[in-house]
C-alpha cells in the first residue's frame, strides 16, 4: 500500500505523518496562509529525507522572481537530489530515476 497525499494521488512518503505535513504546506500555500514558509521549514525539520519537500521549499524561493533567491532554490535542488530513497523497507538510499531535462542543466535564467 502506498501512501498518498488528500487528493489520493501516490506520495514517495515513508509514513501517513510525512504526508499530513506535506497536504499541511502545501494547503497553507493555496489557501495563501501566511504560514505557509513556517509549513515547509516544519515538513522539513520533521521529515528531512523527504525529498518532495525540498522541491517545495525550492518552489518556495523562486516565488520571489528574484536573482537573489536562486541559491537557495539551487541547494534545495541539490538537497533533494541527494536525498532519493526507496522508502518501503530500504536501509540505505539508492539513485534517483532518470532525471532527463535537468541533470547536468543549471537552473533556469530568471
Amino acid at each position: 500500500m502506498s501512501t498518498k497525499d488528500l487528493h489520493g494521488l501516490a506520495l514517495s512518503a515513508a509514513s501517513s505523518e510525512t504526508a499530513r505535513a506535506f497536504d499541511h504546506a502545501v494547503t497553507g500555500y493555496l489557501a495563501y496562509r501566511a504560514d505557509a514558509p513556517l509549513r515547509v521549514r516544519q515538513l522539513l525539520s520533521a521529515f528531512p529525507e523527504f525529498g518532495f519537500g525540498h522541491l517545495l521549499r525550492g518552489y518556495f524561493a523562486m516565488l520571489a522572481f528574484n536573482l537573489a533567491s536562486v541559491p537557495a532554490a539551487r541547494e534545495a535542488l541539490e538537497t533533494r537530489a541527494g536525498s532519493w530513497q526507496v522508502v518501503r523497507g530500504a536501509s540505505k538510499p539508492t539513485s534517483p530515476p532518470s532525471r532527463t531535462g535537468w541533470q547536468g542543466t543549471s537552473m533556469p535564467h530568471c
